[in-house]
């Protein structure tokens, strides 16, 4: 399976992560960057349309038995490899995001979708959960949006951009929504060069996350 490290994964200290989310948010200098255009790397028309489910892309459920509450499903290409993480019943969901899913195409492609969640306290907005996970990480903020999609669920929508030593500018479109006590995270990572292949598969996989 191709992979692309999500940094914010790898970077989250655990002894530091409650701390970063309830601090005050700062403003990011790279918000609407003129360099790369948010409207065109985050698609949210004409995604899919009812003929390519089935066809193209296919419902995918996640269900951890020991966390039923996280049960949901998402639209990913059906050509793509997939890996259901098992989640422990023990599992310390408050330290750092927790993988459920990921999911890359076969070959050569650079290019992975994650679906994890992470434990969080309910003042704890989405907007300020993504800055918490910028401050302590490489990422950069390149624009942020909160979206209400269709039955009023409330996301916030992000288009992060960091520079891997392996892969050098990569591109992440992060969906975060919350879900009683925890935090969902769909995100879309690959290069930043071949980042608009992708923009559309990514945008469907994120904002199709159901419920």
């Amino acid at each position: 399976m191709a992979r692309v490290a999500l940094a914010l994964i790898v970077l989250i200290l655990a002894g530091a992560w409650g701390v970063v989310l309830l601090r005050e948010r700062r403003p990011q200098g790279l918000q609407g960057q003129a360099t790369l255009d948010p409207q065109v790397l985050m698609p949210i028309a004409g995604l899919y349309d009812a003929g390519d489910i089935g066809k193209e892309l296919d419902w995918v459920q996640i269900a951890p038995p020991s966390r039923r509450k996280l049960w949901s499903q998402l639209l990913l290409p059906k050509s793509w490899e997939r890996r259901e993480v098992p989640v422990a019943a023990d599992q310390q969901d408050d330290k750092q995001p927790t993988a459920l899913l990921e999911a890359a195409p076969h070959g050569e492609d650079e290019a992975l979708i994650e679906v994890r969640y992470v434990r969080v306290p309910a003042e704890v907005s989405l907007s300020r959960f993504i800055q918490g996970l910028v401050a302590i990480s490489r990422y950069q903020v390149v624009a942020e949006e909160d979206r209400v999609l269709g039955g009023g669920k409330k996301v916030r929508d992000a288009l992060l951009k960091m520079t891997s030593r392996q892969f050098g500018p990569t591109l992440t479109r992060m969906v975060v929504s919350r879900r009683g006590e925890y935090v969902l995270l769909v995100a879309g990572s690959s290069p930043a060069e071949s980042f608009g292949k992708w923009a559309r598969t990514f945008g469907a996989a994120a904002l199709s996350l159901d419920p």
